[in-house]
């Protein structure tokens, strides 16, 4: 598998590429309204729904005590970093940049073995229920079911989401990062420091650019 994390251009992520960290977010800081909700039978007894809404507050506080780190994984045959989307969401409109990370990237969970986890997404139009089934998960599946699914239309991301305890920098390993690849819209100025951060971690650096016959993003292969 080949896992991609796209990013703005600024000295915050410049500086966690050049130093081999990585940022963990807060649920709330997502762009989807539907991030850690949660749907109950609101023709329950009474009783179940009682229970329901404390166990609401419980999690909410436990969704609040925890961070995540997403990536785009594909699989070797397709190239993540040439979709088009992706780059216009979450590149600033192609002026950004995108990271290639391996499977050295989920060492960075092993540091608090039991806290820290990850999950792949499962796209599903049907928020997740409160019932009766719940009584038969701990705490942790709970949260697990929770923020591992998303509606059908955020499909095209095919997202893991690497969890942590506690939001911030985290560091990763030094093996993890694969590749950097530049947006088709890319200042020179931040070309110039992405292209230096790259030579000085020994890694290749891609621009990308548009087709010429089809609505289609590739990698620029003429060396700089």
């Amino acid at each position: 598998m080949r896992y991609f994390k796209f990013r703005t251009c600024n000295n915050d992520n410049f500086e966690a590429l050049e130093n081999y960290k990585i940022y963990a977010s807060l649920l709330s800081d997502f762009n989807d309204p539907f991030e850690g909700d949660a749907w109950e039978d609101t023709e329950a007894d009474f009783s179940i729904q009682t229970h329901n809404q404390g166990e609401r507050q419980e999690l909410k506080i436990s969704l609040n005590n925890r961070s995540y780190y997403c990536i785009s994984a594909s699989n070797n045959d397709e190239i993540l970093c040439e979709n088009i989307q992706m780059w216009s969401h979450y590149a600033d409109s192609h002026k950004g940049f995108c990271v290639e990370y391996n499977e050295h990237l989920f060492d960075s969970l092993v540091q608090n073995k039991g806290e820290n986890t990850f999950v792949q997404i499962e796209y599903n139009d049907s928020l997740p229920e409160f019932s009766s089934e719940w009584e038969k998960k701990d705490r942790n599946q709970r949260i697990l079911s929770i923020v591992s699914r998303k509606s059908e239309g955020w499909k095209l991301e095919q997202e893991i989401r690497l969890i942590f305890r506690g939001n911030g920098l985290k560091s990763i390993s030094k093996e993890s990062i694969v590749a950097i690849y530049l947006g088709c819209k890319i200042n020179e100025y931040d070309e110039l420091v992405l292209r230096h951060i790259a030579n000085k971690m020994n890694i290749p650096c891609f621009k990308m650019k548009k087709s010429k016959q089809l609505y289609k993003l590739q990698i620029d292969d003429e060396k700089e």
